[in-house]
């Protein structure tokens, strides 16, 4: 049964928050101290949301060189290049700020999954999944999927990017891409011939790896593909 009262509340909530209504009319509807009672802590969350929302609106421009959908790990990293480029560049995101306390500490990553931060994207049945039917954890915050995962860097496998490029793909090659993969990587033991430093994001081996975890950080190893905490 939908309880109205939740529902109205959350309605002004969101209207609040998307930048529709102001604070000075909010208050002038709900009155200050009632909101306080009303909607709690998270009041100052929305409040600053909102705020976001009307500074960014009224730094928009009435054209762009590129209009980037999304600001999830792609996303984020082309309008960076795009920007660092000199051009003009607008990036639109529909999920919140990455700064929830399940982002901010990685030992608890995985209440975002299924959670408020998480599209939980229902999967139809597939042969190849043994027909299994789930929802697929895609993330509906700044960072997306980066942001909500167990933060393990990982690259594909040599030979199928060099299957690629055989097939027509060019400029797939694993000669092509390491390039692109190290200058994205601040490794924690120095440039080398795979590894990359000084990039934006920074890598290093697990540590403190408690018994559930070490079985896994052994197959990568019988897979032939390493992993990195990041």
């Amino acid at each position: 049964m939908i309880n109205v009262a939740n529902e109205e509340k959350q309605f002004l909530l969101d209207q609040l928050a998307t930048g529709r209504l102001n604070r000075r009319k909010f208050l002038s509807m709900v009155g200050g101290a009632a909101a306080a009672s009303m909607f709690g802590p998270s009041l100052d969350q929305v409040f600053a949301a909102g705020d976001n929302q009307e500074e960014r609106r009224a730094a928009v421009q009435t054209q762009y060189d590129f209009i980037v959908a999304g600001a999830g790990a792609a996303g984020s990293v082309l309008a960076a290049e795009l920007s660092a480029s000199g051009a003009q560049v607008l990036v639109i995101e529909s999920g919140g700020p990455d700064n929830a306390p399940t982002i901010a500490n990685p030992s608890i990553w995985f209440y975002n999954v299924g959670g408020p931060l998480d599209y939980h994207l229902p999967v139809n049945p597939s042969p190849r999944l043994n027909n299994r039917k789930f929802n697929m954890a895609l993330g509906h915050v700044l960072g997306g999927g980066s942001s909500i995962n167990a933060l393990v860097w990982t690259r594909g496998m040599q030979r199928d990017y060099d299957g690629w490029a055989k097939d027509g793909a060019k400029g797939w090659a694993f000669a092509d891409v390491l390039p692109v993969f190290k200058s994205q990587e601040d490794w924690e033991g120095g440039a080398n011939a795979w590894r990359g430093a000084g990039g934006p994001i920074h890598i290093r081996r697990p540590k403190h790896l408690t018994p559930r975890r070490q079985p896994l950080s052994r197959r990568p190893a019988r897979w032939a593909c390493p992993f990195w905490m990041t």
